[in-house]
């Protein structure tokens, strides 16, 4: 089966997502900071009631800080609201597609009730594609005859 079959046969389910780590829309800022320190995630989720209403990711965090807020602030101020989602059933490609679309590096995995279960990420997917298809993925030395022209300048 080519990588292309896969990539829509194969389903998020198959990917080893990130563990779901979650916070409350009014968490500081800086304890948010610290529960990503801590459990070495990129992402977090913002959840209310066992819904998902945000999801806050390191790139946030840079924002946030480079325009010198508040620490104290709640982080629903910096996180993205209802962030777009996967679930277990979709295939790996339309993660990916998700992802590329919009710029994303972290996708909140959902069940079907729409409770936070995972975090897709970049990572992951780059893991998986590494894992089915290494020819496809690892760089191979160049050969004279695909050499054709000099790279750089």
């Amino acid at each position: 089966m080519s990588l292309l079959e896969n990539l829509t046969i194969e389903t998020v389910a198959r990917l080893a997502t990130a563990p779901a780590v979650s916070v409350t829309a009014e968490t500081p800022l800086e304890s948010v900071l610290q529960v990503m320190r801590d459990y070495r995630v990129s992402a977090v989720t913002l959840e209310e009631s066992g819904r998902l209403v945000g999801i806050f990711t390191e790139r946030d965090s840079l924002r946030a800080m480079a325009s010198g807020e508040d620490g104290k602030a709640p982080i629903h101020r910096f996180a993205s609201p209802s962030p777009l989602v996967v679930t277990k059933c979709e295939p790996i490609s339309g993660a990916i597609a998700k992802m590329s679309a919009n710029g994303y590096r972290h996708l909140p995995l959902v069940d079907d009730d729409g409770r936070v279960i995972g975090m897709v990420d970049v990572m992951a997917i780059i893991h998986w594609l590494v894992d089915h298809f290494p020819q496809a993925v690892y760089n191979l030395p160049p050969t004279s005859e695909t050499l054709l022209e000099r790279e750089g300048p």
